[in-house]
């Protein structure tokens, strides 16, 4: 019996090369349009670019704004209308009631800075009969506006013949005036200071109880710092108050100094001066205001004390002897820097008036120091 051949059914004929690669293309088409349905469903905006079809709804993500964008330019009017952008800050011309003026406006962060204003021009220039202009002595506000006070201090019993000096070591040496009480000193081509040595003897050499070195405006202020000796403790009596009730002066020559060399209004050194010159005008005593020469470091700097001191002057109307003005003419400003005391000539001879001497800052002080007296005493004593 002969077995049956087996014909292979259709099912089971393998597939040709031409078949299995149209059915790859056919799959790669259906991905590949699958892909484009769901880029196209997450941005409608090119669903409708690819239809024809205008936009309904705003691309939820912005343009790029170009990089060159066009300028406009403006023409500003001859009066504008409006300043959105200040390009300055207005400066306000001060009152003769304000004497400094903030130089800007300053920041949380800034320290105020202040500029003094110009100096009021006096009455009538100082007679000194002098051919070097640069011995001249600084001095403003003397005239007969102080003769009151100059009265004021005789009833209340002050010497016409007396005046104190304030201050610190520079006040307190022996090298400021006692050189002129007795003979030995040499006034040169000054002679007229002749008439005020004579009139004030005693006082040149007088060491007070309101100098003494490292005295500040606020030691003279202080009862603590009083000569126990002579001054009244018990009555809380500043050294100030002490030298004026001892010594009776009409006149107080003041060169005082801050540690922390503060300038302008509102600050601890000048209502300390302030307070000096009310104390000596109440009783009956003119405060000559003195300016500081140059201090070296690690000294504070002069300039905002001296600020402060022709301030205060200004505004009571007293006295201002502008030492630091004269001062910077000499060689080294006129003070040691070593030291920061004002410059000694050889030989320590600081009385005599003559050129060699009077390149010194101790000899020129004192010069200016008989300057001061003999103007108050021909203007307002007599």
């Amino acid at each position: 019996m002969t077995e049956p051949s087996h014909q292979p059914l259709p099912d089971d004929q393998p597939m040709s090369l031409e078949t299995v690669t149209l059915i790859a293309a056919v799959i790669m088409l259906g991905l590949i349009a699958l892909v484009l349905i769901m880029m196209l469903a997450e941005n409608p905006d090119r669903l409708a670019a690819l239809s024809g079809r205008p936009e309904s709804t705003p691309s939820p993500t912005p343009l790029p704004i170009p990089t060159a964008r066009p300028t406009k330019t403006f023409t500003p009017s001859a009066t504008p209308t409006e300043t959105l952008t200040p390009t300055s800050t207005p400066t306000r011309t001060p009152t003769p009631t304000q004497t400094l003026t903030p130089s800007n406006t300053p920041e949380a962060s800034q320290t105020p800075l202040y500029t003094f204003t110009p100096r009021p021009t006096r009455a009538a220039p100082t007679p000194i009969p002098s051919p070097h202009p640069s011995y001249y002595v600084s001095l403003w506000h003397v005239g007969s506006h102080l003769k009151s006070v100059y009265q004021h201090g005789l009833e209340l019993g002050n010497s016409p013949h007396n005046f104190s000096k304030i201050g610190d070591s520079e006040s307190w040496s022996p090298r400021f005036l006692h050189g002129f009480e007795g003979p030995g000193y040499e006034l040169g081509e000054f002679q007229y200071l002749q008439g005020v040595i004579n009139h004030f003897p005693g006082s040149f050499v007088r060491i007070g109880y309101a100098n003494s070195p490292g005295f500040n405006s606020a030691a003279v202020l202080d009862s603590l710092w009083a000569d126990a000796g002579h001054c009244r403790p018990q009555e809380q009596e500043t050294p100030l108050e002490c030298e004026y009730r001892n010594h009776k002066p009409v006149i107080a020559l003041i060169m005082l100094r801050t540690w922390a060399s503060e300038g302008g209004p509102d600050t601890q050194f000048y209502y300390e001066m302030c307070a000096i010159v009310e104390r000596s005008l109440d009783l009956g005593v003119i405060p000559v205001l003195s300016t500081l020469p140059q201090q070296y470091d690690p000294w504070s700097p002069e300039e905002p004390m001296n600020e402060t001191i022709r301030l205060v002057a200004y505004q009571y109307n007293v006295p201002l002897w502008d030492l630091w003005e004269t001062t910077k003419t000499l060689p080294d400003q006129g003070v040691d820097a070593g030291d920061n005391h004002l410059t000694i000539p050889p030989g320590d001879i600081v009385n005599r008036f003559t050129e060699m001497f009077l390149r010194y800052g101790t000899v020129r002080r004192n010069l200016e120091a008989l300057q001061v007296l003999n103007e108050i005493l021909g203007k307002v004593m007599q």
